[in-house]
């Protein structure tokens, strides 16, 4: 019997010394997972909540700007003098509270009389030096709402240095408004929802930079709290104390929401108590469960091997029966009766130790339900996570993942969890990952790394993982906790952003034209190196010096004034997109420059910068002097010029008429005594004098003509022109019937087509059509039908007139002698005419801005083609 007993005991104690151990580990496993995952959640949730903040907060960007207009006003009415300025009257017209801080970041005036005297460069270091960086740029800088220093009431700040820069003037908004509805969003709610689903948190308090506790302003940390808070606020990260006896563990959560474009870093600390007690009651229930277990057993087995060895009866089978159906499960059930004494005793002490064990049960049942409902909240935040989630052992084998972790890999979680996964890694990544791993340690717990994968279809990821390796009492890694993100889409635009800056510095450092960067107040942020090339500085000469200081003179060479200019380039960047100005080299030699000038925004619209690429028009501006001198010179030669050339007309005129008047009269004498000649002596000479004596006065006749047309081709070359739209067909028309009227028994065709208006004088253009039909009848009158065309056509998008007949025609060859002034190419004996016609039709053309041309072939017929510009010139 003993044997038996042994045996007995031994196994049973094995398998609930095995058991307990195992028992133990996942519940401080899924402790420690439910410690990240709240921490996890407050970070997120607080960054979310400040998002929401930040965009209420800039709802009263548009009334700070408003009232900072009032304040500043002021301050010029002052002459820069804040001791002159009516603060109290610029709070009642604001509705603000106004600061003004001298250049060692004290407060020397104030509305509120208890700031003044506060020295930020003391109290509050980074606020100093966000001072520092906006002092020397002028613009608009608002600020978040915080606390205010004095009176912890919520107030909205903004910051606006003085044109001057010896001032930077801060003012404060604070209304009940603000205080009710950013309260809206609250951080108090968060913690206690973490509170809620994290049972093992005994305590959270959350810290601003300023050591307020959010929620509870009367509460004052003590020097060692003190000391806690000053040491994250310098290094940034987070801490870990455990207390001496193991009863909590204090987190002290450091999330980092400092946005460089605000002067107040919202950036908080979590202060989280962990209570081991939970854990180590729920362990010490546990232990107890295991040792009544075991006494059962121990009992069971030596009443069982007491029983044996003092009788083998019927009433130990009915004990040993009601044992069995206790140790199945049914502790309700009752040992039996029995008739001995001894046995009834037995029984009786297995009822009571039965039930010990029920309640013993109950209660732990009632701590596992606890512990599954915290496991159940646990799973519900991991699984509705859309971050990757997964804890798994150093050898690989994975022991959870969420169905994000999954359907990443596109996998079923079923395949992972209990496998050694591990995605495929890029060989050249491999030995950093091995490093990465191999450096976490105890004081080393946490780490984040971002690598490349390659998917099983092929494709290239990067992800980004935030680890933490959970340690053994012996010092070794257990297991490691894994949150992770794809950040392909990220390293993509970080490559793009990469190669265009490579790119856009290629194009700056290689370009041949000047570019500057500089600030509002003119100060140069950067240059590159055509520009320091072309204006002689070195780039530690230039950059960082202001404009007016180095390349821009006071006032350039017409006495306007340059420095007004550049600080209105800032202010009125619209009028200034293209500009040209005179600046200086370094040896002050004076250059002109055309500048293309691109205003650079900040997020909230103000200018920061301007971008300003210039070209060297020095040469384009000498010769734009040296033309003007020269058309200066020619208008002058053109006035000298013409006046010649009015002299000269008015001596041409006056000799037209003088030889008109002096030719005519002794025409007109001998035409005379030849008529009284033949009148008076035809019957006394031969019939070959008469004959000789008419062909002098036809020549006189005909020489008379010809004087006549000298004079009006001159008259017409020096009437101005009176030009207005002008419809040719009814003036072809008329013409046609003037010409045809005389026409005797000729047989005449003429085909009028309609033509197109034009714009020119309508004396002279009713002289070209006169004269181009008249020859046309002319040289058609050898035919038996004369066919005469007017029309028009389209060349080179210019209406083209044409007369077109089937005279005689002429050789090509002498196309050029048509237009010459009495030129004929046929005798004047068989067409009349004294040869200026075409002539005088060349030049109304040409006056007309015009051209004219010729086609034609012997005895086929000629075609005179002509148009006219729609501004004719005097």
């Amino acid at each position: 019997m003993l044997v038996i007993f042994i045996i007995i005991l031994v196994l049973g104690v094995a398998g609930i010394a095995i058991n307990y151990t195992t028992m133990a580990r996942d519940y401080e496993e899924n402790e420690q997972t439910l410690r990240n995952m709240t921490e996890a959640y407050l970070s997120s949730s607080f960054h979310r909540i400040d998002t929401g903040l930040k965009m209420y907060d800039n709802t009263y960007n548009d009334q700070m700007r408003e009232g900072f207009s009032i304040v500043m006003a002021e301050y010029n009415r002052s002459g820069g003098d804040p001791s002159r300025m009516n603060l109290e009257r610029l709070k009642e017209a604001t509705g603000m509270s106004v600061y003004i801080i001298n250049q060692s970041g004290v407060i020397e005036y104030s509305t509120s009389i208890p700031d003044i005297g506060l020295d930020f460069s003391i109290i509050y270091p980074d606020f100093y030096q966000y001072l520092q960086r906006i002092w020397h740029s002028p613009g608009f800088y608002p600020d978040r709402i915080v606390t205010e220093w004095v009176s912890g009431a919520l107030t909205k700040f903004a910051y606006m240095p003085t044109h001057d820069h010896r001032y930077v003037i801060e003012v404060g908004l604070a209304s009940e408004r603000i205080t009710a509805e950013r309260k809206g969003l609250r951080y108090g709610d968060v913690r206690e929802e973490a509170q809620e689903f994290n049972p093992f948190i005994e305590e959270i308090r959350i810290w601003q930079k300023q050591k307020r506790v959010v929620g509870n302003s009367s509460y004052q940390p003590d020097d060692t709290q003190s000391e806690v808070l000053d040491t994250i606020l310098r290094d940034r990260t987070s801490h870990e104390f455990p207390d001496p006896d193991g009863s909590r563990v204090t987190r002290w959560l450091f999330v980092d929401m400092l946005d460089p474009k605000y002067a107040a870093d919202m950036s908080l600390i979590v202060e989280i108590v962990y209570s081991k007690a939970k854990v180590q009651h729920d362990l010490q229930l546990l232990v107890l469960f295991h040792i009544l277990v075991a006494g059962v057993v121990l009992l069971g087995g030596g009443g069982l091997a007491f029983i044996l060895s003092r009788r083998l009866s019927r009433p130990i089978q009915g004990i040993v029966e009601d044992v069995d159906r206790i140790a199945k499960g049914d502790l309700e059930h009752n040992i039996s009766r029995p008739a001995a004494e001894e046995f009834e005793r037995i029984a009786q002490s297995i009822n009571a130790m039965v039930e010990t064990l029920k309640g013993s049960i109950t209660q732990l049942q009632q701590s596992e339900d606890a512990l599954k409902k915290s496991q159940e909240r646990y799973r519900s935040v991991v699984e509705t996570q859309t971050e990757m989630i997964a804890r798994f052992l150093p050898d690989g084998t994975h022991v959870f993942t969420n169905e994000a972790y999954c359907a990443y890999f596109n996998l079923p979680c079923t395949q992972i969890i209990g496998t050694r996964f591990k995605p495929l890694i890029p060989p050249d990544e491999r030995a950093m990952l091995r490093e990465y791993f191999a450096a976490f340690t105890p004081d080393r717990p946490v780490g984040t790394i971002e690598h490349r994968i390659i998917l099983p279809g092929g494709e290239v990821r990067w992800q980004q993982w935030n680890d933490r390796a959970i340690f053994g009492p012996s010092g070794g890694i257990i297991e490691f906790q894994s949150v992770g993100r794809d950040i392909t889409e990220k390293k993509l635009m970080e490559s793009a952003l990469r190669e265009s800056e490579t790119n856009y510095r290629t194009l700056v450092e290689s370009a041949n034209s000047i570019i500057l960067r500089f600030r509002a107040d003119g100060t140069i942020t950067f240059a590159n190196p055509y520009a320091l090339s072309f204006f002689g500085f070195r780039k530690d000469s230039l950059v960082g010096k202001n404009l007016m200081e180095t390349i821009v003179p006071e006032f350039d060479s017409e006495g306007a004034n340059l420095r007004e200019k550049i600080l209105d380039l800032a202010v009125h960047p619209e009028r200034y997109r293209t500009s040209q100005n005179e600046n200086v080299t370094r040896e002050q030699k004076r250059v002109w420059v055309s500048w293309t000038n691109t205003p650079l925004f900040d997020a909230e619209g103000n200018v920061e910068e301007i971008l300003s690429i210039g070209n060297d028009i020095t040469r384009i501006k000498e010769m734009e002097d040296e033309l003007q001198q020269l058309n200066e010179m020619l208008e002058q030669k053109v006035v000298e010029r013409t006046s010649e050339l009015e002299d000269a007309n008015r001596e041409l005129e006056a000799f037209s008429y003088s030889v008109s008047h002096d030719l005519r009269a002794p025409l007109r004498a001998i035409d005379g005594f030849s008529y009284m000649i033949i009148s008076k002596y035809s019957s006394q000479l031969p019939g070959d004098a008469i004959q000789y004596l008419e062909r002098i006065r036809h020549n006189i006749s005909y020489m008379g003509q010809l004087i006549d047309a000298i004079l009006n081709f001159s008259r017409m070359s020096r009437q101005p022109l009176i030009t207005q739209t002008i419809f040719p067909s009814a003036m072809v028309k008329e013409i046609l019937d003037e010409l045809l009227a005389s026409k005797g028994e000729r047989k005449v065709e003429i085909t009028q087509n309609d033509l197109p208006p034009l714009t020119g004088d309508p004396a002279l253009v009713r002289q070209v059509f006169s004269n181009l039909l008249s020859n046309a009848l002319k040289f058609t009158k050898i035919r038996k039908t004369a066919r005469i065309e007017v029309g028009s056509t389209v060349r080179e998008s210019r209406s083209v007139y044409y007369i077109r007949d089937n005279g005689i025609g002429f050789d090509m060859q002498y196309r050029d002698k048509i237009f010459g002034v009495f030129q004929r190419l046929h005798p004047a004996m068989e067409y009349e005419g004294a040869g200026i016609g075409l002539t005088i039709v060349q030049r109304i053309i040409q006056r007309h801005r015009g051209i004219i041309w010729v086609e034609s072939e012997v005895d086929k017929g000629t075609t005179f083609y002509f148009s006219f510009e729609p501004g004719p010139r005097e």
